[in-house]
């Protein structure tokens, strides 16, 4: 039940699935000239723009508690995670955080010229101004690398091997002579 793939992992990859396929079928729509305003509605380009908020941080609330139950010796490295080791590190969170929020920044340099240019008139979707919040999901994945390195010892690369006696070394051992009233429990 409190297992971080289905508490957090499971409901993001759901969540960030369906915000991207909204976002997908609301660019190639208008970029099609389906319409003048968004064939599905606004609401729903914004539902995804919150949805794709909530599942990065959901994203790396899993990658914080996988790799903090590594640490503490309750849970083992997935097979999977030996191949992301080499491109998972602060350098990369923080990499691709400063891309995605220039991006953002990008994208809502270009709607505010765009509506300059064209007389401060409303335009027909949000699907820019929501795109824009890359900004919030770069900033995300800065703070997120800085929490995932804290937690993993301090360290830049989350994913690396560590030897099991390093790992013993780093986890303090508390018997129940120091701590009688835990010892009663």
């Amino acid at each position: 039940m409190l297992s971080p793939t289905w508490v957090f992992a499971v409901p993001a990859t759901l969540a960030g699935a369906l915000s991207l396929a909204i976002w997908t079928y609301a660019a190639v729509a208008t970029s099609l000239g389906a319409s003048a305003t968004s064939p599905i509605g606004n609401q729903w380009i914004i539902l995804a723009g919150a949805m794709i908020g909530l599942s990065h941080v959901a994203g790396l609330l899993s990658a914080a508690t996988h790799l903090y139950g590594i640490r503490e010796g309750y849970r083992r490295p997935a097979p999977r995670t030996a191949p992301m080791a080499r491109w998972i590190s602060l350098e990369s969170m923080l990499t691709s955080g400063v891309a995605a929020a220039a991006s953002g920044f990008a994208i809502l340099l270009t709607l505010f010229g765009y509506w300059t240019q064209h007389g401060y008139t409303m335009i027909g979707t949000v699907l820019p101004a929501v795109t824009g919040t890359l900004i919030v999901v770069g900033a995300q994945n800065i703070l997120g690398g800085f929490l995932l390195a804290i937690i993993s010892g301090h360290d830049a690369e989350f994913l690396k091997d560590r030897p099991q006696s390093a790992l013993q070394l780093t986890k303090p051992s508390i018997s129940r002579q120091e701590f009688p009233r835990a010892a009663s429990r």
